[in-house]
């Protein structure tokens, strides 16, 4: 069992956050070894250390941090030196006078640094150490001594306290505590004495036990007052410590000793409590570490818990046993089996344990019946993703906490419930605590435990209720207590009080009907598969919370647990849907649809429903229960349904498949679609239903999608049963590798061998496998945003839709421009805004100029809040008024050098040359040098996206690729008035006879060339997917500036979210980097863009409400890539000017066409004109 002990803590708890110090001024020493400078942020005594500006930086030696102790470091710390040349050696003593730190300047070196171990003698407050074999040893760089800051020096020796967490660093205080040195326990009771020398010199003077406990990359030290008791065989040690920073509440500490015949036992337990990442959110004791076992010694429950992907199963076997006399005999015990991959199971291993070392072994199964239900849209991955755990309860443990908030007198009143399962022989009382965010005890109550199930409830006033708006959060405190009155467990778990029910037929939170601005969230990274980090999870929330997203639906299988814990706290609201899809056996519409009404299958389901009500029921984010997806309809989902409602009418139950299977329509309360369209949408809303409708999935995200999406979100103020939906969905699932060309790439279906295979059909998201945001989010920000601001001469109003929350600790900062040059701007602090109310800001603009004046304002968080950094940008608005003024310019067009195969202009910085045949060849900027590789060509298609794969248009575009690529171009029809010079060519093909594209170019000043393109109309073929030119520009112009809607792309079906003004990229940024290349980054309503080197000089292109784009590669290119690292060494600079671009679609990505307000059709005639100038 020690065995096990140990290596389990060591994963699940040893996390390193240890520190060091270092002193100086000491003889050069031996034996080389390599250390690392630190570059995370380091605070010590309130005073940042400047580490990169550091003569003697902070280092690191495996993941310990080192401290150089100079003179004036160890003066700032308290700690004095004395070194003794004669005997060589170096006493280190806590105590010393506190000055000022002064810090020696110098520039710290990157990376690693040779550092050396010292050849004299240390000594730490009088005591030798052996550094030589010291894991963490004291070594030198530079000249100077550098200082290990582990648990045993910071605190034991020094008395020094110190915390790490991902968003302050490593924080140090030496002026917390004086120093102590650790002391022999003598006690007068010979069994306590050899007890706490077991403890590892954990005994401190004054009868107290120090201790420490890692977890989360953060570590923690308390003292304890000890609670002893002795039987002439055993003694008794316990000690509870309280609150630990890296677990949401505290830690508790049991230690038991045995005296008996042969050996001296103990078990010394961890009790974790409240929300642990580990654990959830009832803590159980956990064992640490067995350091004598003896027979007869006591051994408590013991359960192993675990949490796996793919195989979706568990077994434990091969169990190992050494007996008590010291022969070893080894069998195979096994233990049980499960499936569903993505809940936690538990197994009773207290039967099988024995005194010795024992293996436990997990067998996981790539295949079993559970596959059947796991058939979702995602990676088969085999292999264990989520914890395994041993967990050692008490005699006296609560092993079921139920809390339910209902609110009464207009939601103005909170009683809190809570139900209390406990198991053990010896029964004594419950304490429970409620106290808010600051520790106030709000409640306390003390209930005896008569039986193995206790009711407690009362009415709690004062409470702020949850949403996702402001989530309030309280901390329920459980602590048990046996017969004896000894404390055996402590549990804690956050509280929001908060009430969704469905009133008329409309989804509420707390009385107000509630719009979910959602998204469907897959676990996945692109480098750890289904792995989520805490880092990972914070970003996502962080981004969601960013981009005014307020819903998640966790499709299709229950999250880890953190991610609800996350939700919470920073406030999102959840679908928490069952490890339930069995889409492979009703897509076809066979007979054998699984599960249906089959009654052998019926348990299944409930089983995998029961586990995710059984482990989230406490999490006020979680608004609905679902029965999982796609997987048809039939009596075993009822009961499911039912069995939520039994379980827990605190919430609503959602299913999508009864609206492909009415059978029993009463599985879902609301009535749940994916990918339904917008018209269809309304005529369910205009039939007078029974249930509130959402979007569970919709505007389909693969690639280069959501076009559409404003249509979805307009239904929410026209129809109060509209509760808004959950694009599908928020990350591509793609693996990063290293392909075969050396570079890095996002791999999907079909890059390992595997095959059949549905290709990139899972890179759905909004962002990419690599977290990377696209323009896609930028659409979303907007359409999803609660604050709306509309400006006008004078200022902006500003509405706050929010249900709750007081737009309260924000800025609208706003700009002023005309003609597109700016005019002013500023930043005004936004008066408190209560919720459903509008207020007019007054802004400085003065009277607005005449010409195109542009009001621009953004709502910006002021300060950190929540999970969201200060600056945020969370909504804006825009108002565009007047028109360009014009200049009138006489024609005066350099006079054209007519020769036979070409025609010449050169004017003030502009040379122009044009062939007889095949239009403008030559464009020189400013300086003279060429800007253009060859005569443009008809851009009249583009590179097919993943939607017009799905539904055909990239078979459909094929005539328009065939007039842009293989028409012939006619003799120029030269023109020619005062002062103006005009060529006309014709595009014309043998497949489409008396059918031409006319360009024409037109000199009519000294530094301008005008382009025109004339497209007649034709009849009979597709709606036309784009229509412009296409110029090859020379690669040195990589700079692209642009005054149009931006700043990311957008398209005429997906430009809500973008605003008129100057953005800027780099050419290699103009092509989003989707996991297949398409079609991607166009700008719209664009008035000017220039395409230069870094020094300004290239070619400009102005017109009225064009769409552009700059990107290094042809659609050719990008039609023929599978990923953007084919894309190698790219030889030009693609710049298409166009009139129109075809809208991308997003209803889905399999069929579901471009709206038709945001298609061309071919039958009708287009003309536009754009001017060219050298720069």
């Amino acid at each position: 069992m020690s065995t096990i002990n140990k290596t389990f803590l060591r994963v699940l708890l040893a996390i390193a956050c240890c520190i060091a110090l270092a002193f100086s001024l000491l003889p050069q020493a031996e034996a080389a070894m390599r250390a690392d400078v630190v570059t995370g942020k380091v605070t010590l005594n309130g005073q940042v250390i400047d580490n990169k500006n550091a003569k003697y930086p902070l280092l690191t030696y495996s993941n310990i941090t080192y401290f150089p102790m100079t003179y004036h470091l160890s003066r700032f710390m308290g700690v004095e030196t004395d070194w003794n040349n004669a005997a060589k050696s170096l006493n280190i003593t806590a105590g010393g006078a506190q000055s000022a730190y002064v810090a020696e300047p110098g520039k710290a070196p990157k990376g690693s640094v040779s550092v050396t171990l010292p050849s004299y003698r240390i000594s730490v407050n009088g005591a030798l150490i052996d550094n030589k074999e010291a894991t963490y040893p004291i070594f030198n760089y530079n000249g100077v001594t550098y200082f290990p800051l582990t648990f045993r020096y910071a605190y034991e020796s020094f008395g020094w306290g110190y915390q790490w967490d991902a968003e302050n660093g490593l924080r140090i205080d030496t002026t917390s505590a004086p120093a102590r040195v650790p002391t022999e326990p003598n006690t007068g009771n010979a069994a306590l004495d050899k007890a706490l020398t077991i403890l590892n010199d954990g005994y401190a003077a004054g009868g107290k036990y120090h201790g420490m406990l890692e977890g989360r990359g953060k570590k923690t030290s308390f003292d304890a007052a000890l609670d002893v008791s002795s039987t002439p065989d055993v003694t008794t040690v316990k000690f509870t410590a309280e609150p630990f920073p890296f677990f949401d509440n505290g830690v508790s500490y049991f230690a038991n000793y045995y005296a008996v015949k042969g050996g001296f036992a103990s078990d010394e337990q961890i009790g974790i409590s409240g929300n642990s990442p580990e654990l959830g959110d009832v803590g159980y004791p956990i064992y640490d570490e067995v350091a004598v076992w003896a027979e007869n010694s006591y051994i408590g429950k013991c359960f192993l818990d675990c949490q796996f992907t793919g195989a979706r199963s568990k077994h434990i076997s091969d169990f190992k046993r050494t007996a008590a006399a010291g022969s070893a005999e080894t069998w195979t015990l096994h233990v049980s089996y499960a499936e569903d991959s993505f809940t936690p199971h538990r197994f009773d291993l207290t039967p099988y344990v024995h005194v010795g070392e024992n293996r436990l072994a997990l067998r996981v199964f790539k295949r079993c019946t559970g596959s059947w239900m796991e058939d979702q849209d995602f990676w088969r991955f085999s292999g264990i993703h989520r914890s395994v755990s041993l967990h050692f309860y008490p005699e006296t443990h609560l092993y079921d906490l139920r809390v339910r908030t209902p609110l009464t007198d207009n939601y103005t009143r909170a009683t809190l419930e809570t139900r209390l399962r406990v198991m053990g022989a010896s029964l004594g009382k419950a304490k429970l605590t409620l106290t808010d965010k600051a520790g106030k005890t709000l409640w306390a109550a003390e209930k005896p435990l008569t039986a193995l199930e206790s009711y407690v409830s009362a009415e709690i006033p004062g409470v702020k209720l949850w949403s996702a708006e402001e989530p309030n959060l309280y901390t329920l405190t459980v602590v048990l207590t046996n017969a004896q009155g000894q404390v055996t467990e402590v549990c804690r778990t956050k509280v929001g009080f908060r009430q969704f029910e469905m009133k008329d037929k409309i989804m509420c939170l707390n009385g107000k009907r509630i719009v979910f601005h959602g998204v469907n969230r897959h676990e996945f990274d692109c480098d750890r598969g289904r792995v989520m980090t805490h880092d990972l999870l914070i970003r996502d929330i962080r981004d969601m919370k960013a981009m005014n997203i307020n819903a998640v639906r966790t499709c299709h299988y229950p999250n880890t647990s953190e991610f609800y814990r996350l939700c919470d706290e920073y406030g999102l609201y959840v679908i928490d849907e069952a490890n339930i899809e069995t889409h492979g056996s009703w897509q076809p519409m066979h007979d054998w649809v699984v599960p249906d009404n089959r009654p052998e299958w019926q348990e299944a389901v409930l089983a995998r429903g029961r586990a995710m009500l059984e482990r989230d029921k406490n999490h006020p984010c979680i608004l609905l229960w679902s029965c999982g997806n796609e997987s048809w309809g039939g009596k075993d989902l009822y009961e499911l349904s039912q069995y939520y409602r039994r379980e827990d009418p605190t919430r609503l139950v959602h299913y999508e498949g009864v609206a492909n299977d009415p059978r029993y329509p009463d599985t879902t309360d609301v009535h749940s679609n994916m990918y339904r369209r917008v018209a269809s949408i309304e005529e369910y809303l205009q039939s007078n239903p029974d249930k509130p409708f959402i979007n569970c999935e919709y505007t389909h995200a693969m690639g280069n999608s959501c076009g559409g999406m404003s249509l979805y979100t307009a239904l929410e103020d026209k129809y109060s049963m509209y509760q808004g939906g959950f694009i599908w969905d928020y990350v591509d699932q793609a693996l990063r590798v290293k392909a075969p060309n050396g570079q890095e790439r996002l791999a999907y279906g079909g890059d390992f061998g595997d095959k059949p295979t549905d290709w990139q059909f899972n890179t759905n998201g909004i962002i990419l496998g690599d977290r990377t945001q696209t323009g896609k989010c930028q659409e979303v920000r907007y359409l999803f945003r609660d604050v709306f601001l509309t400006p006008d001469e004078t200022g902006v109003t500003v509405k706050n839709r929010r249900l709750f929350q007081t737009l309260t600790g924000y800025d609208v900062r706003w700009t002023l421009e005309c003609d597109r040059k700016p005019i002013s701007a500023g930043e005004t602090l936004l008066p408190d805004i209560a919720p459903g109310e509008s207020a007019h800001i007054d802004l400085p603009f003065g009277t607005l100029p005449e010409g195109q004046t542009v009001v621009t304002c953004f709502l910006v968080l002021r300060e950190k809040t929540g999970i969201l950094e200060a600056g945020t940008v969370l909504s804006h608005g825009q108002t565009v008024f007047g028109a360009m003024k014009k200049a009138e310019t006489p024609d005066n067009a350099p006079a054209p050098v007519i020769g036979d195969c070409n025609v010449g202009f050169r004017g003030e910085g502009l040379g122009v040359l044009l062939a007889r045949r095949g239009g403008i060849i030559s464009f020189r900027d400013r300086l003279g040098r060429e800007t253009l590789l060859r005569a443009p060509q008809l851009s009249l298609f583009r590179a097919s996206t993943d939607n017009d794969r799905g539904n055909g248009n990239n078979i459909q575009q094929g005539v328009y690729h065939l007039i842009s690529r293989h028409s012939a171009c006619s003799d120029a029809d030269i023109q020619q008035e005062a002062g103006r010079t005009t060529l006309v060519y014709r595009y014309t093909t043998p497949m489409l006879p008396d059918f031409a594209v006319t360009v024409r170019y037109t000199m009519h000043s000294q530094d301008a060339l005008d382009v025109t393109v004339d497209w007649p109309g034709l009849p009979n073929q597709p709606d036309m997917p784009a229509l412009g030119l296409s110029f090859q520009l020379d690669p040195r112009l990589t700079r692209v500036r642009c005054y149009g809607y931006g700043p990311d792309e957008n398209y005429i079906d997906r430009r809500e979210g973008a605003y008129l003004g100057w953005h800027s990229w780099n050419v290699a940024d103009g092509m989003t980097r989707y996991c297949k290349p398409q079609e991607s980054g166009n700008r719209t309503g664009v008035q000017v863009v220039s395409v230069t080197d870094a020094d300004g000089h290239g070619v400009e292109i102005s017109g009225d409400n064009l769409e552009v784009s700059v990107q290094p590669w042809l659609p050719e290119e990008l039609e023929a890539a599978y990923h953007p690292s084919d894309l190698m060494g790219s030889v030009r600079t693609v710049l298409d000017v166009a009139m129109f671009r075809k809208g991308i679609g997003g209803d889905d990505s399999w069929d579901a066409p471009v709206l038709p307000q945001f298609c061309y059709p071919a039958d009708k005639p287009y003309t536009f004109t754009f001017t060219m100038k050298a720069l």
